[in-house]
């Protein structure tokens, strides 16, 4: 006689105590429906964001964008330059032509070292204008999170969600893997043995990677045959990036930024380009474990992009391999003022990471391998986008009435200085009247002393050399090279904080570098003062503008939040973000 086997489901629970009830509990099992919310449910998840404040303020943020970029068409009139050459053309057409929507880059998690109930380990799904994709670092439940990411934005209505689910997958040609953590490559086996039960040996997919994570395949053949035949190796060392010679050393910004090109050709370029339309792919080691890596891509739907892996600021990575990238990808392991231990580990901090990108001349930096520690998103002293600023009013005033107090503690301080001087000066007039006499006396004598110096000083100076106008000469060039450096500083990158399920896209791009004080109020434990006050609200209700919701109430917003991480996929659900 068969045992009686149950199917596991989420949630499922066995119950012991009390013998009664004893038996499975499927209570609080959620329905198989693909991954897609019922209309319950989604209403839910609405609701718990409006209560956050996220919306609206992420609405504010939007409608002052579009108002921004309203005003910006009606003051700059189109122009048409008629001297543009064919090739400035060309050039122009291959980096701004993002007509295709199939372009995307998708989070699926944005944490380090091990996942957590916020944010997946490290992986990044970039898809071009064909369809066809790449995955930067597959992290463990990688294809879970792809799987729940693209069940619930389906949109295709001719497809069914498990035909679409599997088109996915085969479109997926090619791998990167930055350095052989962990938590860089766990989701590595499941991607390939899902993709050869779809397409078979006869599709493999392009494997870039450390030659350790093709050792560690060849190991588990013996336990799955399946990873035999499905990837064609490439190892980061024969895809290194060689500077041409002549090229300026990896400290310096050179005059003309396209001048410094890459010589090396990536093994497999033909294929690359076939399947993605990349023109070149190149890697560069950096600093953190052996063999890692940092990846540049050349001619992908976002331009040039640049991944740094997991590593400490590298200065060949900014002046050489990925200056002037149309996006950078880098780590963050650490808030600002963790320097200290983001050495000994390895690792970046926020302020580090910005620093990359402006010495590289990227227009957009997304930050991503936050630690678990930060389940919000992390703060970044120096930069943190202008609609940051209009939410700290209260701060300003409270730096006012110190600075006012400190004010009149120093005047008080002085008047009661004033008065003792006075006192002391009253006291001592008689005694300076009794010394008059003796004070002439040792006051001629003291000018005598004074003229026989200066006819000594003048003895001197007849014999000593004035300054050449050589030293002259180079104090003046090196005040104007001081000044031409502080004029040339590149300008911060617009910035992007990175969270698990994320979809970038090239349109927008710009939107998500300013949406991230919203983000904030989705994540528990957020200091709400940072960006809303009950004195600011008061005095803007005053002024007979609308009254906004308050978010002051950190302990309400927090568990708001908490409440809304624990649906499974609240990120992804199509609508909410």
């Amino acid at each position: 006689q068969l045992p009686n086997i149950i199917k596991g489901r989420p949630m499922m629970e066995y119950t012991l105590v009390p013998r009664s009830k004893r038996g499975m509990n499927t209570d609080n099992v959620r329905p198989l429906s693909n991954g897609i919310l019922s209309t319950d449910e989604y209403t839910k998840i609405k609701d718990k964001v409006e209560r956050m404040g996220a919306v609206h303020l992420a609405r504010e943020i939007m409608s002052s964008n579009q108002n921004k970029e309203q005003e910006e068409k009606n003051e700059t009139p189109m122009e048409v330059d008629d001297t543009l050459s064919p090739n400035k053309a060309q050039e122009e057409n291959t980096t701004t032509n993002y007509n295709d929507d199939k372009a995307e880059l998708l989070f699926t998690g944005t944490g380090s070292a091990v996942p957590c109930k916020h944010r997946n380990v490290t992986g990044m799904y970039l898809r071009m204008n064909n369809g066809n994709a790449i995955l930067l670092d597959v992290g463990e439940g990688t294809i879970g999170q792809l799987l729940r990411a693209w069940s619930t934005t389906t949109s295709d209505q001719d497809t069914s969600p498990q035909l679409h689910l599997q088109n996915r997958i085969k479109q997926i040609k090619a791998v990167w893997i930055s350095h052989p953590h962990a938590d860089h490559h766990c989701g590595l086996v499941r991607f390939l043995t899902l993709r050869h039960d779809l397409c078979g040996p006869d599709d493999p997919v392009m494997l870039m990677a450390p030659v350790g994570i093709f050792y560690f395949l060849e190991e588990y053949r013996a336990i799955d045959p399946r990873v035999r035949g499905s990837y064609i190796p490439v190892d980061c060392r024969n895809m290194q990036y060689r500077p041409p010679p002549g090229s300026p050393p990896s400290n310096t910004t050179p005059d003309d930024p396209k001048t410094v090109q890459h010589q090396q050709r990536h093994p497999r370029g033909d294929k690359l380009f076939k399947d993605f339309g990349i023109t070149n792919c190149y890697c560069l080691p950096v600093t953190h474990c052996a063999n890692s890596f940092a990846v540049i891509l050349e001619g992908t739907s976002f331009g040039k992009v640049v991944y740094s892996g997991d590593c400490r600021p590298s200065d060949r990575l900014a002046h050489q391999a990925g200056l002037c990238a149309d996006m950078l990808i880098h780590e963050a392991t650490f808030e600002d003022g963790m320097e200290e231990e983001a050495v000994v580990k390895r690792h970046c901090t926020v302020g580090e990471a910005v620093n990359v990108g402006r010495k590289m001349r990227a227009k957009v930096v997304v930050l991503t391998h936050f630690s678990q520690r930060y389940p919000k998103i992390p703060q970044m002293k120096e930069f943190e986008g202008e609609t940051r600023k209009k939410y700290k009013k209260e701060e300003k005033v409270i730096e006012k009435d110190n600075t006012e107090e400190k004010e009149e503690k120093a005047e008080q301080k002085d008047n009661t200085e004033e008065k003792e001087e006075k006192v002391v000066q009253k006291d001592s007039t008689e005694n300076k009247e009794e010394k008059v006499v003796d004070e002439d006396k040792q006051e001629n004598a003291k000018k005598e002393r004074e003229n026989d110096q200066d006819k000594m000083d003048v003895e001197k100076l007849s014999t000593t050399a004035t300054p050449s106008s050589t030293d002259i000469t180079s104090k003046t060039a090196n005040a104007t090279a001081d000044t031409n450096d502080s004029d040339t500083t590149p300008p911060t990158p617009k910035v992007v904080f990175a969270f698990d399920f994320m979809k970038l896209t090239p349109k927008n791009l710009d939107l998500a570098c300013k949406i991230t004080p919203a983000l904030r109020l989705m994540y528990p434990n957020v200091n709400r003062d940072d960006e809303y006050d009950d004195d600011d609200e008061d005095e803007e209700n005053e002024s007979g503008k609308e009254k906004k919701p308050s978010y002051t109430t950190a302990s309400a917003s927090s568990k708001l939040a908490t409440d809304f991480l624990s649906a499974p996929g609240a990120f992804a659900v199509e609508g909410i973000l």
